[in-house]
């Protein structure tokens, strides 16, 4: 005989913040992607990075991982498409780091996608008022913070 399930209140996951992130993370990443690849051909490791050259007019491989919180190798790969699909130029500057930049195309696609993005945000936080829209990029930036804290934990 099965043991019954357990109810999500029972084990209390349904409160558990990291939790709810991934979940509205996974979700909203899923079906951004989807929607990214669709109309642009590049998927959401590429957009981030897009954003980050956009954000900062460039970077390095390293500054991307360390923003991002993408490892190497996913920085890697989607510079490599970037680079082949004429999105990014980069530039080597010692054995290990490569500074990229965004072409005259890719600044163009980058904004087109912003576009898309700002219009998922807008879904996504429909009924949520200005002011809650703050308190929670507030929440979110003070959690943040907090991360590299998580090593103190057990």
């Amino acid at each position: 005989m099965a043991p019954e399930k357990a109810s999500l209140s029972t084990w209390g996951i349904d409160n558990y913040v990291p939790a709810l992130i991934t979940w509205v993370y996974n979700k909203v990443a899923s079906r951004s992607s989807s929607i990214y690849l669709a109309r642009f051909g590049v998927g959401l490791t590429d957009w981030r990075i897009i954003a980050y050259l956009g954000l900062f007019d460039g970077g390095t491989n390293a500054q991307i991982c360390d923003y991002i919180g993408l490892d190497k190798a996913a920085v890697s790969r989607a510079v490599s498409r970037l680079k082949t699909k004429g999105i990014a130029v980069v530039t080597p500057i010692n054995r290990r780091d490569l500074k990229i930049e965004l072409t005259k195309e890719g600044r163009e696609l980058g904004e087109e996608i912003l576009s898309v993005a700002l219009e998922i945000e807008a879904n996504l936080l429909a009924g949520v008022t200005e002011e809650e829209k703050q308190q929670l990029l507030a929440i979110l930036r003070k959690v943040l913070g907090n991360v590299p804290t998580i090593t103190k934990a057990g």
